[in-house]
């Protein structure tokens, strides 16, 4: 995680940029790579809406960790039963 770009308890919708985070090589196709060692900054938002739920190991900004695929960050809390889900799209980005 580099930054995030939506606080804690912040009221989000579809399209909001929520954080950033830096891709391993291996997540990164090479067609989109200028080298094999390259890491990628994406841009991650949601395609939820609700409140976004920080879980509090990472609440700050840049872990300065690798984190395992799948490691689930937070949730959006949209009033409903949470179901384990968060919709969300990654772009490339330039910072």
């Amino acid at each position: 995680i580099i930054r995030w770009l939506s606080p804690d308890g912040s009221s989000v919708v579809s399209y909001d940029p929520v954080l950033l985070v830096e891709c391993s090589p291996d997540l990164v196709t090479e067609a989109f790579r200028d080298y094999k060692s390259q890491t990628i900054v994406m841009m991650v938002d949601t395609q939820d809406e609700g409140d976004l739920r920080i879980h509090r190991n990472f609440g700050g900004n840049s872990t300065n960790e690798w984190l395992d695929v799948g490691t689930e960050l937070g949730i959006i809390d949209d009033g409903e039963p949470i179901d384990g889900d968060w919709l969300w799209q990654a772009y490339k980005d330039e910072e």
